[in-house]
């Protein structure tokens, strides 16, 4: 899929100033001077003011261009390869079964201007439920228009994980925008949907963490608690948290929150909530339509996946509405691979100073910990390790917790409400507070606590992968959000598709529930007889060269990056435009006509005219254009 990015080039506009003549100031009436200045012709005030609005314009013009040439220039994103950092012509979606907004690709749609029939979307599969919406004759909007910042890579070196535009090196006309990830004189691989580097010359492979703050915007939703399925609920489907042990925390389905109340019986266990990857699927909510009940055979947890809703769709020609027939989503596009970097955030109301709380994320034979005394408000990083922690006949509870760091302190020792989120991200753990980043722990090579050595296996924790526990404390806790990490697939140019992965996409869906059995599957296909990981080499200009870099799109199975390149899998340096900075514009939001405002221009389309037998050009009943419509401020952002 190509992934050019669109050049707006904005002219301002410089306000034109009349400058009147000089007043004479010889004196005398009929003076020599006056005489001379009657017998020369007059140049009208007219005639002087369009001369200098003119000189105005070709100096805005002049202004605007150096301006745009040295500075910053102003972007238009056509395709979906940077999603959801940033949108290509998409359309926004509110779910109709559970309210969550998200937005799906449109770009491949329209082709010089016309819609093609039969590429036309019409369902868009919600993230948090799953459901096809029905968005078929809904309107499609422009992608984002950026700034780019072209001065900061004029006299520094770009930092990894920046949004850079450059030149496609296999197409120097046509501009690219992707997340830089690759830096000179490194080498590089993907492993299990990570970015890993090394000096060149060093044998230790590592994982480049981004920044916190970054990291956080760009994680990608798993599901949202506070946006229930309500009708799947209604029809038997269980809930996704759910207590542990019966009696200890009560569910209030109508706030969507869940509460524990400090018991002196319990008051030495901890006392789980636990999170389940309960996915529905289209037959699951056809039987739904049909007022048929879900419970039966029990749904069963899957590993959390790869699953991207921006490409979530199914086009014209397979779509079928019916009730008991709701179009289904090619297997590759519902997530295949595993997912273990994920994040927990949500509200927690303590009710009273006292107990522990403990929140904690699974990734195969580890569980990372954030534990956090409410009578002081100390949290602790922790974590265990199933290797190490072997069966105790005695006691078999007993387990060697790892703390990872002393105590930060938070402001959950006093009773009120509280925003939280923990995140294992990166082979780092973050824990933040009202959006203050309390605690950061990096797992470095050579550390006491070495990261996980790839291949990580999932394991039975994996599908019940975040929970939430107390120990005689009495909290509250709603809102709760699971999301997972950005994972950037292996894959290879066109000419090495023989080496592409996954080979067997069905199969690997097949086994989501059975960790082990997907496990072994996927471990066999990707180390089959012939394959081994690709890695990158990327030159610095040490000797003489040029420095290199490696890009990828942040919707990974959508973009054309350095991966896919046939002739090169670098940039090198004098392709590199700027860096992107600004969402200033991300599309105006149609408001009236129950928020779908008025159409006031279609697409057009081409169909085939039995009677004159030719393509005709005809206008469809997509809407191009409609209004009123307001600005979309939340979008208007810097970009991370």
């Amino acid at each position: 899929m190509n992934q050019p990015v669109s050049s707006s080039r904005p002219v301002e506009s410089l306000p034109a100033t009349d400058s009147p003549a000089a007043a004479d100031q010889s004196g005398k009436p009929g003076s020599p001077r006056e005489a001379a200045s009657a017998a020369r012709p007059k140049r009208s005030q007219r005639s002087e003011s369009w001369r200098e609005t003119i000189e105005s314009v070709v100096i805005a013009f002049v202004l605007a261009f150096l301006f745009r040439t040295f500075e910053a220039e102003a972007f238009v994103i056509p395709t979906g390869s940077m999603a959801p950092t940033l949108f290509g012509q998409h359309r926004d979606v509110t779910c109709t079964k559970c309210g969550t907004r998200f937005a799906c690709s449109a770009s491949e749609e329209v082709h010089d201007g016309l819609l093609d029939p039969n590429l036309r979307t019409s369902a868009a599969v919600c993230p948090n439920c799953r459901f096809p919406n029905n968005v078929f004759k809904e309107q499609m909007f422009k992608g984002d228009r950026i700034l780019v910042n072209k001065f900061p890579y004029e006299f520094s070196t770009p930092n990894r994980w920046d949004v850079v535009v450059f030149k496609y090196p296999e197409q120097a006309a046509t501009n690219y925008i992707k997340r830089l990830v690759g830096l000179p004189g490194e080498e590089l691989k993907l492993e299990w949907g990570d970015v890993y580097v090394r000096k060149l010359g060093t044998h230790m492979w590592r994982i480049p963490r981004k920044e916190p703050d970054k990291q956080k915007v760009l994680q990608l939703l798993v599901y949202d608690d506070a946006h229930p399925p309500t009708e799947l609920l209604a029809a038997g489907w269980p809930e996704r948290w759910a207590p542990a042990q019966p009696g200890t925390w009560t569910h209030d389905p109508a706030t969507r929150s869940f509460q524990i109340d400090a018991n002196p019986a319990q008051a030495e266990a901890l006392q789980w909530l636990r999170y389940r990857n309960l996915v529905p699927s289209s037959a699951d909510w056809s039987r739904v339509l049909e007022a048929q009940r879900v419970d039966s055979p029990t749904p069963a947890s899957q590993l959390i996946t790869d699953f991207y809703a921006y490409n979530a769709k199914v086009t014209a020609p397979q779509a079928n509405f019916s009730p008991g027939k709701l179009p289904e989503l090619a297997t590759e596009e519902s997530g295949v691979q595993w997912v273990g970097d994920l994040t927990v955030s949500g509200e927690v109301e303590v009710l009273a100073a006292q107990g522990t709380l403990l929140l904690e994320l699974v990734e195969g034979e580890r569980r990372y910990r954030c534990s956090v005394d409410l009578k002081t408000g100390k949290a602790t990083l922790q974590y265990l390790d199933d290797r190490l922690n072997k069966p105790d006949p005695q006691n078999p509870a007993a387990e060697e917790v790892i703390s990872l760091a002393g105590e930060a302190d938070t402001p959950l020792n006093t009773p009120g409400t509280y925003q939280f989120t923990f995140a294992n991200v990166d082979d780092r753990l973050c824990f933040w507070v009202d959006d203050r980043l309390v605690k950061s722990v990096d797992f470095d090579p050579g550390s006491r606590y070495p990261p996980q050595e790839p291949p990580i296996a999932p394991t039975q924790r994996d599908l019940s992968p975040v929970g939430i526990a107390a120990r005689g404390a009495q909290v509250r806790v709603s809102g709760l959000r699971i999301e997972r990490d950005t994972y950037y697939r292996q894959d290879s140019p066109p000419n090495e598709r023989e080496y592409n992965w996954p080979s067997s996409p069905d199969e690997l869906r097949r086994l989501l529930s059975n960790p082990d059995a997907w496990f072994t599957y996927y471990r066999e296909q990707r180390y089959r007889p012939g394959r081994s990981a690709t890695t990158y080499i990327l030159e610095d200009s040490t000797d003489g060269g040029e420095d290199q870099f490696f890009v990828l799109g942040d919707n990974s199975p959508r973009s054309r990056d350095s991966r896919l390149w046939e002739t090169s899998h670098t940039v090198p340096r004098h392709l590199l435009i700027g860096k992107a900075f600004y969402i200033y514009w991300p599309h105006g939001i149609p408001f009236l006509n129950d928020g779908k405002g008025y159409p006031i221009s279609y697409y057009d389309e081409r169909k085939w005219d039995e009677r004159r037998g030719q393509e005709v050009r005809v206008r469809s009943d997509s809407p191009k254009f409609s209004i009123p419509f307001y600005p979309q401020l939340r979008r208007m952002k810097r970009i991370r």
